[in-house]
């Protein structure tokens, strides 16, 4: 097998802002999808890109494991579903079920949270409204949670892992019985993760955990795996609160991207209980974000994430225990973007019919590095030997 990286354009033009792209991976297709937006319609807009003022679905549709591609706007169809990404997963007995936050045209306001079911294309599917409350201190009203790592358990449900923002905790006790103090600073706002269990067929979903956040950063974008001794591990964003640049360490203060307190280091926390119970968060000597997490076929696990702050990059390391611990000799640059800003990444990642790995990011597709330049969709294939290799 080859042992070296391939990096490819997946979809190019000067004129489109694409982003956020997922993966569906079938028998033999491979499908990336991708939020679309005209450029000259989103400069005139007065929104972040993000927030998808002008946005609209492509597909991006190889039929042989990722070498050649074919970009359309028709939603493809697809067979059964052998791995999904982030915020999609396959159904027993075909189909697959997609849990992905959206905007009302033109706003900062989010629509409801929906489960969608798709049978045999992307395309009409049923519509299931998620009403299973939330964490103490959330309502609704305050924000829609957004849903960022949806898995299969061993029992066939369901474990979704959001975030949002909450109210602040209450104390908490620790083992020796005292009090923690709460460090957060009166005023900011909390942002934290917590997790929905669904049924098997995608059609019920009940609140079921949280994590509380007692540092004075935000917790958020958490992608989780499954392992084969029935552990969930669950990486973790982590961002500073703006306004509060007295709080930052002096590593957060002008590091190259839009603002002080942009990112930090990556945060694990783990459950042996199907999500009911987490382990306190401990920091990675990783930093960037998201994660993105994928249990191999050989039982080791990788991690992709975004390096946003320079040099911008995508970046991938394996665990060879489970995510216990996290080998530093294999961390491995797969993309470079250079110019480049804050703007990029979100990489996630399926493993192929003959054990190559691929991973696909956003990023900046010309020299243009403003907030609102061209963007791109690109891929990488490359070996576990290769990323394995110290």
């Amino acid at each position: 097998m080859d042992d070296s990286i391939r990096r490819f354009g997946i979809f190019e033009d000067p004129n489109v802002y694409a982003s956020f792209p997922e993966i569906i991976r079938t028998d033999d297709t491979l499908i990336v999808t991708m939020l679309y937006q005209d450029l000259e319609a989103l400069r005139k807009s007065n929104l972040h890109p993000h927030y998808q003022p002008v946005v609209r679905i492509r597909y991006a549709v190889s039929p042989d494991q990722g070498r050649t591609w074919t970009v359309t706007d028709d939603p493809p169809s697809f067979g059964p579903v052998r791995h999904a990404s982030r915020f999609a997963a396959g159904l027993d007995g075909g189909g697959l079920v997609r849990i992905q936050r959206w905007y009302y045209p033109g706003t900062t306001t989010a629509e409801p949270l929906r489960a969608r079911i798709y049978r045999d294309r992307l395309a009409d599917p049923e519509e299931i409204l998620i009403t299973g409350g939330g964490p103490p201190g959330w309502t609704p009203a305050d924000m829609v949670p957004v849903i960022f790592g949806l898995a299969r358990l061993k029992d066939g449900s369901f474990l979704a892992a959001a975030y949002a923002r909450v109210a602040d905790p209450t104390p908490r006790d620790t083992a020796e019985g005292k009090v923690l103090e709460d460090a957060w600073p009166k005023g900011a706002q909390r942002w934290t993760c917590f997790f929905y269990k669904g049924s098997p067929d995608g059609r019920e979903w009940r609140y079921l955990s949280i994590l509380p956040n007692h540092h004075t950063f935000c917790l958020g974008e958490p992608s989780i795996a499954v392992m084969d001794d029935g552990r969930i591990v669950c990486l973790i964003r982590t961002d500073w609160p703006v306004g509060y640049k007295d709080l930052l360490p002096d590593e957060v203060n002008g590091n190259g991207t839009k603002r002080d307190g942009y990112g930090w280091w990556l945060y694990q926390t783990e459950s042996t209980d199907n999500g009911l119970t987490w382990t306190e968060p401990v920091q990675l000597p990783l930093w960037g974000h998201p994660p993105n997490l994928l249990r191999l076929a050989s039982g080791n696990l990788l991690m992709v994430y975004g390096h946003r702050r320079p040099p911008f990059s995508i970046r991938a390391i394996l665990s060879r225990d489970g995510g216990r611990t996290w080998n530093l000799s294999t961390l491995k640059t797969l993309r470079t973007f250079e110019p480049a800003s804050y703007d990029m990444g979100y990489p996630v990642a399926t493993q192929l019919n003959d054990g190559r790995i691929f991973c696909c990011c956003y990023g900046y597709s010309t020299a243009n590095a403003g907030e609102k330049a061209p963007h791109g969709i690109f891929g990488m294939t490359f070996s576990e030997d290769w990323i394995a290799r110290p």
